[in-house]
């Protein structure tokens, strides 16, 4: 397939918005595992403060993972090698180090909400209302990584349709 998205061969899988969440769903759990871990274990292994409150962690955690793993089926529709996925992130981590003026392209990345959200709970002491601003960028994020995935699946399957 040239290193395209494969699309089940299966007449059933022709709602790009059910792979979406299919896929995304595995990887949330996936994710939430260890990002648990990262949390409890490993802060507590050397010793990092830990103010803020496990739900509010939770509440936090989730949707950002769930932007992070859309944003990863997203772009894995420009990913033709797996040889490229370093080049591909190193060049997406070049704005977040950018001037002022141009800064503004990391707010393409959960990590640029992400990280401000978690440090401000664990290390500070917030609450999920304290950092309100920061997951209203998640949930954009979500929206629109979630919509660009079902776009590009939607355009798959419509390849897939046609080449049976």
């Amino acid at each position: 397939q040239n290193g395209q998205l494969s699309v089940p061969k299966s007449p059933y899988y022709c709602n790009a918005a059910e792979i979406v969440l299919g896929k995304a769903l595995f990887y949330l759990m996936l994710f939430i595992l260890m990002a648990v871990y990262a949390h409890v274990f490993v802060t507590w292994l050397f010793g990092l403060p830990q103010l803020g409150h496990y739900a509010d962690f939770i509440l936090m955690v989730i949707p950002y993972l769930m932007a992070c793993v859309l944003m990863g089926i997203t772009y894995s529709d420009f990913i033709h090698r797996r040889e490229d996925c370093m080049l591909l992130y190193v060049c997406m981590s070049l704005p977040l180090f950018l001037p002022e003026g141009i800064r503004y392209l990391s707010y393409l990345f959960p990590s640029t909400f992400g990280l401000r959200a978690y440090v401000r709970i664990s290390s500070m002491g917030a609450s999920f209302n304290d950092v309100f601003p920061e997951m209203r960028g998640i949930w954009i994020q979500v929206a629109a990584y979630f919509c660009s995935s079902c776009i590009i699946y939607w355009r798959r399957i419509r390849e897939a349709k046609r080449e049976r």
